[in-house]
């Protein structure tokens, strides 16, 4: 089972909350289904940093760039997921450069989704660093890619809780979603045993350090 840290908690908290309006009743989601989440997260920023890696390989470079995830997006995603997650990227990139235009520090970009374990992943492959951008656009991916799976799985849990199996026959029902491999991760987790907790979103903040302006050194964070 795929273990959810604090901040993919609190990433997924948010979005959760943000589709709470309008509903006549509190989404919530199973332990295992917050895990299952988490493990469609990790996964899909692997996929993306693998490729961005022989993207930014292309150009010659020893940094990712936006450019670099956006292009890994395209290759790998299909249609309308591939469309509107470079789209999501691209907008959280554009608000966190408005954001700092305004004389406002940015949202520290773990706080939004890049886990302190997607960027160990990415220097353990050999990457020292990220640039701001390509860690924007990967949490706007991200931020996209889980919004859409909950929005679909709360069709499929008809006021339910959300369970791993809600979430496969949600990815599953939509053949772009499919298409572009997140079926894939979830097929496992469906099918482990689901316990009778719900998740519990708290409005607890975990707290991040604060990147510079500059990029986004991909060193061990502190304990």
């Amino acid at each position: 089972m795929t273990t959810t840290t604090p901040k993919e908690v609190n990433a997924i908290n948010n979005i959760l909350k943000n589709m709470e309006v309008g509903l006549t009743y509190k989404p919530t989601i199973s332990v295992a289904g917050m895990n299952c989440l988490a493990g469609i997260a990790k996964e899909t920023s692997q996929r993306l940093i693998n490729q961005s890696r022989q993207e930014m390989t292309k150009s010659n470079r020893s940094t990712i760039k936006a450019e670099d995830v956006k292009a890994s997006v395209i290759l790998l995603f299909n249609g309308d997921v591939a469309k509107m997650s470079a789209y999501s990227g691209s907008s959280e990139v554009t608000r966190s450069k408005s954001t700092a235009a305004e004389g406002n520090i940015p949202r520290p970009v773990t706080k939004q989704f890049i886990a302190s374990s997607y960027r160990k992943d990415m220097q353990r492959d050999g990457l020292t660093k990220a640039s701001r951008d390509a860690s924007f656009f990967l949490a706007g991916v991200l931020q996209y890619v889980i919004f859409e799976t909950i929005q679909l799985a709360l069709f499929q849990a008809e006021k339910t809780r959300i369970t791993p199996n809600h979430i496969r026959l949600a990815i599953a029902s939509d053949s772009e979603l499919a298409q572009s491999g997140f079926i894939n991760t979830t097929d496992a987790i469906a099918h482990s045993n689901d316990d009778d907790v719900d998740f519990v979103l708290d409005n607890n903040t975990v707290e991040v350090e604060d990147q510079d302006e500059g990029s986004i050194e991909l060193d061990e964070d502190k304990q």
